[in-house]
């Protein structure tokens, strides 16, 4: 069975984000997920287009950005250098760990949407583009 080490270099990741993925199996994140959304407070350093829509809670860190008419329904936590599609939309908790990109999408917790990511993780070098 694979383990969240083999799938994440953790100490390649800012602290909080490797305290997230801390755990034995990937699918044990989830439950960390919704409380670090909780947790989640509004801060933002990086680039947020003036188009974009957000609402609720989003952590974008430095050389972080999100594109226009992008819509964000918080908790989002976006590390360095993640960045969001112009019309992409993301509906967390949802976290976008460092260089790592959601182009175009839909992350929704809805699950009769087609295109679902529900409690989403991304991580560098994984672009997700619909």
């Amino acid at each position: 069975m694979v383990t969240t080490r083999e799938l994440f270099d953790l100490d390649r990741l800012p602290a909080d984000l490797a305290q997230l993925l801390d755990v034995e199996y990937p699918w044990e994140v989830l439950a960390r997920l919704d409380a670090f959304g909780k947790s989640l407070l509004d801060e933002r350093i990086g680039q947020v287009h003036p188009t974009a829509i957000v609402d609720g809670p989003l952590f974008i860190a430095e050389g972080a950005e999100v594109g226009p008419y992008a819509v964000l329904e918080g908790p989002v936590y976006l590390a360095e250098g993640a960045r969001v599609g112009h019309t992409a939309c993301l509906r967390g908790p949802v976290v976008l760990g460092p260089a790592a990109r959601a182009l175009h999408l839909i992350v929704s917790e809805d699950r009769a949407e087609n295109r679902d990511l529900r409690d989403a993780w991304m991580a560098e070098g994984i672009p997700v583009d619909y």
